[in-house]
Order: structure tokens, then C-alpha cells, then sequence
């Protein structure tokens, strides 16, 4: 593609992008070939500037840069771009043809709850016949296709086109996906055409990054407030959703929760043993469901997505409310394993203070004997969170099992002293080796105990130092149930 072409598609006129055949764009100087158009901006420790030189010898037809203080190269297009990083993802969709007009995208975000609804709206989308695909923390996948793991929550705007234009190529008709505060705060998701956009709660989470609540506020807001949506769907329950449907358009809202004005309102939830009996009023009609899915916050999940799928296909409300009944948990989210004789293990993600505290709720309707905890806290994250969990462990909690999660740089037994600090009791054990944490769980737990291992859920590697080592706490459960086999080592 002629660069002056492309850039023109984003308003933007240079005399010298003319002539300049584009053949890729990369935002690292690493992956640079031969017509490459190498796009430089601020990154969290150095400028991609600083990296031009490689970036030029590795065959970048051109530079795209915003403020930068140091030498710009003469011998090849070099073109400055005020507000860069907000025009990579339009630029790259146009660069990809604008793939997401072939399809319908929902976007999800909160600070608990995303993994889960939009696993749950693919389900949804698959039992109307729509091609639906998922991305996210575990990964991309198209139904039970994985096309590839993710190391995080939102890829970069240049793979998000990428990505997209390679399930247009595969004929998707829907993609539900998880947009995490930092890609909105870092416009990883513009140029995006969101139908529809979930926002499942807010609650303390990445305060490492945005600093205070309101900042991670204000990045979760962007989804609703800086696109073109058909409609938005709010927890009705949640503070911040409240206060964004104020300064929303009214016609395209649809609420959910417990409140009674909400267009998905829950009358009732009645734990079973295999899931929930819920009653809830959907637009003033009363209807009794069965969900084969652990926890009232998976209800509301759950109604999320259905909320969503009745709001793109409004006359299959029918046949969305009838498929809940066979709706599945996403892996590592609230995730089940049982073995004769054993107690019943829950592995979930819970790596916050409000998602542990659910999680642990949840797991007590369920449990007839006593209930344990096993996590920890990641090391290089929000340490303020370590002594609420400690709290809300010990408190919820019959006995407590302190390990590690990722420790990363920190010392693992500096960050278990923090999440002690906050306990009312002492844990049962501490032990800094996970998978030994897991093992005296296990065996120690009696048969109608519930034992809930949370914080790493889904992950399959962790991290200590500068080691990656691989490691599953699902994988863990199933060696010790005897119930190791293809399907729990590698899903994710």
C-alpha cells in the first residue's frame, strides 16, 4: 500500500509519503523487515526513537515518530505525528482494509467478571449459529480453536487489526473480546468499531498504574463515552455503572443486577449442587432459569451476556435464554475438580480483594464442611491489596493457606508478611512452594471440605525472579485427582 495513500485515510498529508510502497507496520524496531512503516512512540522506559537506527537497517521504509528531542534520520521518510498513539489503531485497521466491518465486535471490560462474560457471549453467539470468536487473557480462539495464547488481556492496536483481518479472513460473524483499562488508557482498542459494550463492576485493581480509582475510572469510561455504540450494557448494582448511565444516551442502555429497575432484574438465586436456580424479571416478565455455572456473580455474568445477545438478535430471545442451561465456565474461572473421597477444589482468578471475597461467598453456599483458601499476591504490583486480601481471606475462610503467586523480583516471603499483616487470625501454613501449598490443601482437607485456590486460575506459567517456570494450578489438582489428561493440561 502507497504510504501517502494510507495516511490519507486517517487525514493525515505528508508531500514526502509519496512514492512509498508500505508492505507492513510494527511498533518494534525488532521485527522490522524490508517495507516495513516502523512506528516509534513513548513506551514505558525508552522512546522507539531510540531505536531507529536498527529499525532503518532492517529495511523500514519509513518512520512515523511523535515529541521527540533527539536526531531524526534524513535518508528515509521520517514523519512526525502529534497524538500518535491514538492514530496506530485507525491507521492500522485501514492498513488491514478495515476488517471489523465484516462483523460484530463486543467489547467487555471491569474490573472483575471479563474472562468469564466473554466466554460466555461466544457460547451465546455459537447456539444462534453466529461464528463467534473470543479474545482475551486466554488468548484467541474461535469455539474450541485456539489460534494463539495471549500474555495479556488486550494485544497492541497493530495486532488487534491483524488479528481481525485474519478472523474476517475465517469468516467470523461475532467477536467478543476483553478490553482491559490500560488498552483504553493507551488506545490500544481505537479504530475498533464496538456494537455493543459491557461493564461488568469496578473495584480496586491496577492502582500500580492509574494511581487512584478515579484515573481507572475514567479509562474504563472511554468504552462508552469515546465510541459509536448500538448499546451499553451496565451493571445496574455497581456504583460506577450508576454513575455512567447518568451521562450515557438512555435509549441505548440495558441494566442488569439485583436491582429491581434493572431491564435484566434477579428476583432469586438458589445455589444447587451443580449450579444455580435463578428467578429473574427480564423486561417486567418473570422466568425461572437453571445455570450450571458456581456464584451469583456468575449469574449477573451470565445475564451480561444475555443482555448482549438479546440486544444484537432481539427476536432469538427465546433461543439465547434457553441455551443458559448449557452454558460452561471458562477455565481457571470458578472451575470445579472433584475426585471420590476428596474435597471439592475451585480454581479461580481471583487476584483482587473484591473477586476473592466473592469467590470465597460463593464457595461457602456451596461447602458443608470447612472452607479453604490458598493464594497469594504478585510481586511488582499494587501492594496495598496484599492486607485486605489477608483480611478478607481470614475472615471468610475456615483455614488459610499463604503461598506465592508470581513473586517476580520481590521476595516471596516479604510479600506473604504483608498479606498477614492484615489477617485476623494466623493461616493454617504458610509455604512459599505453590505446589506444595496445593498438596497440603489436598490432603489435608476432608471429604465435604471446599478448598478454593485462587489468583492464577487459567495461567500456566509463574514467575520468580527472572525465571518463567511452567506451572497450572489446574494441572496441580488434576496430578493429585488422578484426573490429568489432555483436555485440563492445555485448556486455557
Amino acid at each position: 500500500m502507497r504510504l501517502d495513500q494510507l495516511l490519507s485515510q486517517i487525514g493525515l498529508y505528508f508531500d514526502r509519503a509519496s512514492g512509498v510502497d508500505i508492505r507492513d507496520l510494527t511498533l518494534d524496531s525488532r521485527q522490522v523487515t524490508e517495507g516495513s512503516l516502523f512506528i516509534a512512540i513513548q513506551g514505558s522506559e525508552t522512546h522507539g526513537m531510540t531505536f531507529v537506527d536498527q529499525a532503518i537497517a532492517n529495511g523500514a521504509a519509513a518512520i512515523l515518530y511523535d515529541a521527540w528531542g533527539g536526531d531524526v534520520p534524513r535518508h528515509v521518510p521520517a514523519l512526525h505525528v502529534t497524538g500518535l498513539q491514538a492514530q496506530i489503531g485507525p491507521l492500522a485497521h485501514a492498513f488491514y482494509g478495515h476488517p471489523c466491518q465484516a462483523m460484530r465486535v463486543i467489547g467487555v471490560t471491569g474490573t472483575n467478571g471479563k474472562t468469564t462474560t466473554v466466554h460466555l457471549i461466544a457460547q451465546l453467539a455459537d447456539t444462534l449459529g453466529l461464528k463467534a470468536a473470543r479474545i482475551g487473557t486466554l488468548g484467541i480462539s474461535i469455539g474450541p480453536e485456539k489460534l494463539v495464547d495471549s500474555d495479556r488481556t488486550t494485544p497492541d492496536a497493530i495486532t488487534l487489526a491483524k488479528i481481525f483481518a485474519e478472523l474476517r479472513d475465517r469468516e467470523v460473524d461475532l467477536v467478543a473480546m476483553e478490553v482491559s483499562s490500560h488498552a483504553l488508557d493507551q488506545h490500544r482498542v481505537d479504530g475498533i468499531p464496538f456494537d455493543v459494550a459491557v461493564m461488568t463492576n469496578l473495584s480496586r485493581d491496577h492502582l500500580d498504574y492509574h494511581e487512584d480509582m478515579e484515573s481507572y475510572g475514567q479509562a474504563k469510561a472511554r468504552l462508552f463515552e469515546d465510541f459509536d455504540l448500538k448499546a451499553a450494557v451496565l451493571n445496574a448494582d455497581d456504583a460506577f455503572c450508576q454513575g455512567l448511565m447518568k451521562r450515557l444516551v438512555s435509549s441505548h442502555l440495558v441494566t442488569y443486577g439485583t436491582s429491581s429497575s434493572a431491564d435484566f432484574s434477579i428476583t432469586a438465586v438458589e445455589a444447587t449442587s451443580d449450579g444455580s436456580l435463578i428467578d429473574v424479571s427480564i423486561h417486567g416478565a418473570l422466568r425461572q432459569l437453571k445455570l450450571p455455572l458456581l456464584g451469583d456473580f456468575n449469574v449477573e455474568n451470565a445475564l451480561a451476556a444475555v443482555a448482549v445477545m438479546t440486544a444484537i438478535e432481539p427476536e432469538k430471545a427465546e433461543q439465547v435464554l434457553s441455551a443458559m442451561s448449557r452454558l460452561q465456565t471458562a477455565p481457571g474461572r470458578m472451575e470445579c475438580f472433584q475426585s471420590p473421597g476428596s474435597a471439592t477444589v475451585v480454581v479461580d482468578y481471583a487476584h483482587t480483594p473484591d473477586a476473592l471475597e466473592r469467590a470465597l461467598v460463593t464457595c461457602r453456599k456451596h461447602c458443608q464442611g470447612q472452607l479453604w483458601s490458598v493464594f497469594g499476591c504478585g510481586g511488582d504490583r499494587d501492594t496495598g491489596k496484599r492486607p485486605l486480601m489477608g483480611r478478607i481471606a481470614s475472615e471468610l475462610s475456615d483455614c488459610v493457606v499463604l503461598t506465592s503467586d508470581n513473586p517476580r523480583s520481590e521476595p516471596p516471603q516479604a510479600i506473604l508478611n504483608e498479606i498477614r499483616a492484615g489477617m485476623t487470625k494466623p493461616p493454617m501454613r504458610e509455604e512459599i512452594d505453590r505446589s506444595m501449598a496445593i498438596r497440603f490443601a489436598v490432603e489435608n482437607a476432608s471429604s465435604n471440605d471446599y478448598i478454593l485456590i485462587a489468583g492464577k486460575g487459567h495461567e500456566s506459567t509463574q514467575v520468580i525472579g527472572q525465571t518463567i517456570r511452567p506451572f497450572s494450578d489446574r494441572v496441580e489438582v488434576a496430578r493429585l485427582f488422578g484426573l490429568m489428561d489432555q483436555e485440563v493440561q492445555h485448556a486455557s
